[in-house]
């Protein structure tokens, strides 16, 4: 999810939370994340959960975000919560609203895969991969 406001204040400032995000490289790890102006590019406020049949069946991936704390979790089991102690703007842009995004993105700087690089380009996807494909069941939202 990314913050309404990300075209007035940019990123990371507009605050990013990542719900759940899958790498090629390691698919059995479900990871969530959140992106602040005190944590971005190398995310230092993460989780990870194993889920190693991601691929057979369907799961729960749940944010539960209050003005205390943001908690992720899979299929009920709580994997991380976010609850800085200071809650300013370099800690905690999530007073604002927010919209979802649904995407698949490949390579990059934690995509990439060093097999498949080239050129020193953190480009590395298989390149005998030529379809992907997500499956999303439903997407809730629900507002206390």
């Amino acid at each position: 999810m990314l913050g309404s406001n990300f075209r007035d204040v940019g990123w990371p400032a507009s605050g990013e939370i990542d719900i759940m995000e899958h790498v090629g490289k390691n698919p059995g790890v479900v990871h969530s994340a959140l992106h602040t102006p005190s944590s971005y590019g190398n995310t230092q406020n993460t989780g990870k959960i194993e889920v190693p049949d991601f691929h057979d069946e369907f799961h729960i991936y749940e944010t539960v975000w209050t003005p205390d704390s943001i908690t992720f979790k899979v299929d009920g089991e709580t994997f991380y919560t976010y609850n800085p102690s200071i809650k300013n703007f370099e800690t905690w842009p999530f007073n604002d609203n927010f919209f979802i995004i649904i995407n698949i993105a490949m390579g990059g700087n934690w995509g990439s895969d060093r097999q498949y690089e080239t050129g020193g380009m953190r480009n590395g996807i298989d390149p005998n991969l030529n379809h992907a494909r997500m499956e999303v069941d439903y997407i809730r939202v629900y507002k206390n």
